[in-house]
């Protein structure tokens, strides 16, 4: 009769207090996939919640440094972030779960050194010279009426 009073007990605990599943850290994702120097990128951390904290280390930002690891206080998971890195080369990086959150994620990205592609500028015109009559000529100054090189920046 014993065992029969403690089987009951048991299970009516278990459906009057179900088990809470502890809150973890499964992914992390850099946008754009290729990060290029001096221009941020977007970090994202995703799990389940409830997620109190993510330690995210994001590499060593410029060469020679040790790695930058910070702790983030959140409400919930996913959690978004910027990053910009000063110099070239491969990074590993790794999400981590805090307190009441376990759990880990990594990921091996590359940063660029090209930046991005010079984007278009508005001509600007600064001088007219020549005759505005039918057939005449006329000569127009200015910047930025070509073509930018991809070598420029912006």
């Amino acid at each position: 009769m014993k065992i029969l009073r403690l089987w009951i007990l048991s299970t009516a605990s278990s459906l009057l207090f179900p088990a809470i599943a502890a809150a973890q850290v499964t992914g992390i994702a850099v946008t754009p996939a290729m990060p290029a120097v001096g221009f941020p990128a977007t970090i994202t951390v995703t799990g389940t919640n409830p997620c109190g904290a993510v330690e995210i280390n994001y590499g060593a930002l410029a060469a020679g440094d040790p790695p930058t690891i910070i702790t983030h206080a959140i409400t919930a998971l996913p959690y978004s972030v910027k990053q910009t890195w000063t110099s070239v080369g491969p990074r590993h990086l790794t999400a981590k779960g805090q307190g009441n959150c376990t759990g880990q994620a990594s990921i091996d990205i590359t940063v660029a050194g090209f930046g991005r592609p010079a984007q278009p500028r508005t001509p600007t015109i600064t001088g007219v010279i020549g005759m505005s009559t039918p057939g005449g000529i006329i000569a127009i100054t200015g910047r930025h009426f070509g073509i930018v090189s991809s070598c420029e920046r912006t």
